[in-house]
């Protein structure tokens, strides 16, 4: 599954020790805008702040790291419940101009239009699926008319 970490990685897909190569280093990061705030930034403005405060905070957020990472790197290995094949129809939950979400079934996918944009709340078909990343395109009228899986 593709994990969207932030702007930079947009799109890359993301598992296993690059996974966790990434993690590391961003709480390596935030360790050291940390200790550079805590340590520098404050004591510049005149705020001391306690050696303890600083350890403790270190701490909690490398804990939190630690925690969030484990619950990150098992949702990325997860396979979807329901695979949505060609001509599978969904409802778009945002506009696809062209990239967006589209709910099939229970499920909600990213999918990208390869046509004109797509308005939330219309009926699309799944053209193809590309990773975790669905094609679509605008249902036909009659197409459109049948309800979906999701309506009950």
């Amino acid at each position: 599954m593709s994990g969207h970490l932030s702007p930079l990685l947009r799109g890359v897909e993301v598992r296993g020790r690059t996974f966790i190569a990434y993690a590391v280093a961003v709480s390596l990061g935030e360790q050291v805008v940390l200790f550079a705030v805590t340590l520098v930034l404050l004591p510049s403005a005149g705020i001391e702040v306690p050696a303890w405060l600083v350890i403790v905070l270190s701490i909690v957020l490398a804990a939190q790291s630690v925690v969030l990472t484990r619950i990150n790197s098992r949702t990325l290995d997860r396979r979807p419940l329901f695979t949505p094949d060609a001509g599978v129809r969904a409802r778009a939950m945002s506009r696809l101009e062209p990239s967006g979400y589209v709910r099939v079934e229970n499920e909600l996918w990213g999918a990208v239009t390869e046509g004109p944009h797509i308005e939330k709340d219309e009926v699309v078909v799944v053209l193809r699926r590309e990773g975790m990343r669905l094609i679509v395109a605008r249902a036909s009228a009659e197409t459109s008319d049948r309800r979906l899986v999701d309506e009950g």
